[in-house]
């Protein structure tokens, strides 16, 4: 519902309460009513969705912190002062070592990442 939408209905419903206040509250109460049944299982689908991703999310920490861990220590073994940047030449058994890493881990990762 557009912002315009509602205040047409708030000065409706206004008016309609002014002059005719036997028909208006019954028709405000049916709307509202209509409105809960309409607005409700969508949220209550929402909620429930957003519940199971959280959970799947709490699951999965477990996991993120064992990547990051093994993440660091491939990098650790390989860059013991941490000189590399982004112009640094990456050793072939580092960036192997990092795609397998990555390989195992993609599924707990992507769905981090697409929360």
């Amino acid at each position: 519902m557009s912002f315009q939408t509602f205040l047409l209905i708030l000065i409706a419903a206004m008016v309609g309460i002014h002059w005719y206040p036997d028909i208006a509250y019954p028709a405000i109460f049916i709307a509202l009513i209509a409105w809960a049944f309409k607005e409700l299982p969508k949220w209550w689908k929402q909620r429930q969705s957003n519940m199971a991703k959280q959970k799947q999310l709490d699951a999965d920490e477990l996991l993120r912190r064992e990547f990051w861990e093994k993440h660091k220590a491939i990098r650790d073994k390989y860059d013991p002062k941490h000189e590399w940047n982004d112009a640094t030449f990456l050793p072939a058994e580092y960036e192997r070592e990092m795609e397998e890493l990555n390989a195992e881990y993609r599924a707990v990762m992507d769905r981090w990442h697409n929360q």
